[in-house]
């Protein structure tokens, strides 16, 4: 929820201000829930409301800051769906990990290594995604090459894994 929604709204060159981080998510995330409740989130992937978050702006901020502004939004909100997912953007969002994994209501993690970085298929990776599965996540792939799904079943438990293609690529 962090940048994706308060960059529209505010000027961005505020944003990392203290007075910025700790009064913007509090009347946006009240939102968010507000209009959650009217309309029907999820998609035809799910049974009931589906969501992805995300927190870009992650990789600029401290585990510290992480845990205080944006972790507290991300519980409340998964408290408010069926599933619910988180995207995980590049190498400096690795540090939030284990505090997105101690969200209970969490569903899984949608790793993105980043620009310039090996591939969602490398071995390289795998720490990361056995660390997911380890505490009872699902890991979610969007774009891994078909080439190497074979290799990624007989690394990853294929129960909790999710693969994603478009239909046109």
């Amino acid at each position: 929820m962090c940048e994706g929604t308060v960059l529209p709204i505010r000027d961005s060159s505020g944003l990392l201000s203290p007075e910025a981080i700790s009064t913007s998510p509090l009347s946006i995330d009240q939102q968010w829930i507000d209009v959650e409740r009217r309309i029907e989130l999820g998609n035809k992937w799910a049974p009931g409301k589906l969501a992805k978050f995300q927190c870009d702006i992650s990789c600029m901020i401290s585990p510290e800051m992480f845990n205080e502004f944006v972790l507290p939004y991300l519980e409340e909100q998964c408290k408010h769906l069926n599933y619910s997912f988180y995207h995980l953007d590049g190498p400096g969002a690795i540090k939030h990990l284990n505090s997105l994994l101690s969200i209970e209501e969490l569903d899984g993690i949608q790793w993105t290594p980043g620009i310039d970085q090996d591939g969602l298929e490398s071995p390289k990776w795998f720490p990361i995604y056995h660390k997911i599965l380890s505490r009872g996540k699902k890991l979610w792939f969007l774009g891994l090459p078909k080439n190497s799904i074979k290799e990624i079943l007989k690394e990853l438990s294929p129960k909790r894994t999710l693969y994603y293609y478009p239909l046109f690529k």
